[in-house]
Formats: structure tokens, sequence, C-alpha cells
């Protein structure tokens, strides 16, 4: 395998480990906030997924896109808010259509199975990208 596809590979993995770190995270942070500390499951559940997206950034920024720890933090900070609306609103929309056609839980993994490389390759290329690079 060349070099380059090896490097791509790895990202893709390490990115790939990040997803489901976030989504553990995740999980843990809203069974930690409602079911232990009795708050609300709207609030508790906007509070899990901001803990898991804080994480998902620094995961980001200093391991999967290693080169992008050199780079300014608001840019990305505000890239990687926009990516996470993009995809939110990508993966509510596959899943209304694909709802049509599947059970929801199948519809539900079609619409991440589609989020997934869309996320990558816009975080790749735009939020985390290597010095000169578009």
């Amino acid at each position: 395998m060349p070099q380059a596809r090896r490097a791509f590979a790895l990202q893709f993995g390490r990115f790939a480990v990040v997803g489901l770190a976030n989504t553990a995270t995740t999980y843990v942070a809203m069974w930690l906030l409602h079911a232990k500390l009795g708050i609300d499951v709207e609030v508790a559940g906007r509070s899990a997924y901001v803990i898991g997206a804080i994480q998902g950034f620094l995961l980001s920024r200093y391991w999967t896109f290693t080169h992008a720890g050199q780079g300014a933090v608001a840019p990305q900070v505000l890239g990687f808010i926009v990516v996470n609306l993009l995809c939110a609103a990508l993966f509510g929309r596959a899943v209304v259509l694909l709802d049509n056609w599947l059970p929801l839980p199948l519809a539900t993994v079609g619409a991440t199975m589609l989020v997934i490389p869309v996320s990558f390759i816009l975080y790749r290329w735009f939020v985390f990208r290597s010095k000169g690079k578009a």
C-alpha cells in the first residue's frame, strides 16, 4: 500500500475510534447526569452531547489530525461546529428518507453510514486541513 494511502487509512481509523469514544462518553455522561444526578432528560441529553463534542474536537485536533494542533483554535472550533450542524441536518434528512423503505433502526444505521465519510472529509479538508491544503 502506498504511503499516502496508508496515512489516509490510519487517519480514518483514528477518526472511527474518536467517534466510538465520543459515543461512549456521551452515553456515560447522559447516564450519570440523568440516572445518577437526577437532571432532566433534555438538559442531560444536551449536556452529554456537548461533553462528547468537546472530547471529539480535542481528540480530532490533537490525535486524528495531528498537524491541526499547530493551527489557530478559534477557526477550527467554528468549523467544527458548522460541520456538526451540517452533518446533523444531513443525518436527520437521511433518516426521514430511509425510514420510507427501511425499519427505523436500519434507517438510522444507513444515515450514520452516510454521515461518517461526509464528516471525515469536511473535517480533513476544511476544519483540520494541513497548511497549504484546502
